[in-house]
């Protein structure tokens, strides 16, 4: 009787819901499985080096911020990338909040050279930044191209102005002759004078 009474306790215990508690037997309870390996510690890497590696188009989020000095704004990302340079960790630290979930979109997708120590590829971690503009506005009137009788001293102008941050400075002239003048001068990937001739049915 005294086995009988135990086995009843027993069975009671395993499934009997008591106050709201369902108790269950210790081995039907599976702890989480933990992998001994870890991922490499990453290397830091100094801020002055990190824009050599960049690669490709590092594109701004676009968000309409308000207040004071709220024009030009950037978030500061601390970035983890593997061996290949490919981002596999992007932590927002620093800039407007509203903007971290774009920045964060923005630089997982970025690429890098690969970073080396004694000649080897490293992960590498490093502060790097995502530009915050306003949104783009496209232009609500359009004016046609004036009228002229003669192409005699027409040139053709395209001019961009700095900003507080990182927008590409440069001018483009294109002359009736098709003498194209380029003038880089920050932020842009060919900098100082250039000339070139353009064929007249280009012009």
């Amino acid at each position: 009787m005294r086995a009988i009474g135990l086995f009843l306790c027993a069975s009671f215990l395993r499934v009997a819901p008591i106050a709201g508690i369902t108790f269950f037997p210790r081995q039907d309870v599976q702890q989480p499985a933990t992998s001994s390996s870890h991922a490499p510690e990453a290397e830091a890497i100094p801020e002055e080096q990190v824009a050599t590696h960049e690669t490709g188009n590092h594109k701004a989020v676009r968000l309409r911020l308000t207040g004071p000095g709220q024009i030009f704004q950037s978030v500061h990302v601390t970035i983890v990338v593997d061996e290949t340079g490919d981002v596999v960790s992007a932590v927002p630290s620093e800039g407007p909040s509203q903007a971290y979930a774009g920045a964060i979109a923005e630089a997982m997708g970025w690429k890098y050279k690969p970073f080396e120590k004694d000649g080897a590829p490293v992960r590498a971690s490093f502060t790097d930044y995502v530009r915050v503009l306003p949104p783009e506005e496209l232009p609500k009137k359009h004016e046609p191209f004036p009228s002229i009788s003669t192409l005699e001293g027409v040139v053709m102008t395209l001019s961009r102005s700095g900003c507080y941050g990182t927008c590409p400075a440069y001018r483009v002239q294109i002359h009736v002759d098709g003498t194209l003048l380029y003038k880089g001068e920050m932020y842009v990937v060919v900098t100082r004078e250039h000339r070139d001739r353009l064929a007249p049915e280009q012009v």
